[in-house]
């Protein structure tokens, strides 16, 4: 009995992810459509519209390049840069609009129907506790 007992543990700790996802159903996609992406069903996507120059879009960018990795089987990145090409200025605009976002201003982030505007290191732990819910992360040990 206790070799079944065993063996079936064995089975089941090989079976098992250890880090097993699925995307939230309180998770919506509303700009996909308008930067022209394709929506994965799999994966949540931010979208990051920022200035070339601007620093405190730099220090979300390099934020971004170090979650990347972590967060890559389960989030997709998207960056339009909006202070030299009007065509990503122009859709930056319309999911402002779309979102009911009355503020100006870069970096303007969007994950799922939230936006934000600005950063810091606050707002890199809210997005990425965001990201965390959206993709309902259970890391087992």
């Amino acid at each position: 009995m206790k070799k079944y007992l065993i063996l079936l543990l064995a089975i089941f700790t090989i079976f098992t992810p250890l880090n097993t996802f699925a995307i939230s159903s309180d998770y919506e996609d509303k700009v996909y459509n308008i930067v022209n992406v394709e929506k994965d069903e799999n994966k949540v996507n931010l979208y990051l519209f920022y200035g070339q120059e601007c620093p405190h879009c730099e220090e979300e960018r390099e934020w971004l390049e170090e979650i990347k990795n972590e967060y890559k089987d389960y989030l997709n990145v998207y960056e339009f840069e909006v202070w030299h090409n009007d065509d990503n200025k122009q859709k930056m605009e319309t999911v402002k609009e779309l979102l009911g976002e009355s503020k100006s201003g870069v970096p303007f982030t969007v994950i799922g129907d939230t936006e934000y505007v600005g950063y810091s290191e606050t707002i890199g732990s809210i997005l990425e506790n965001k990201i965390k819910s959206y993709s309902e992360l259970d890391n087992n040990p």
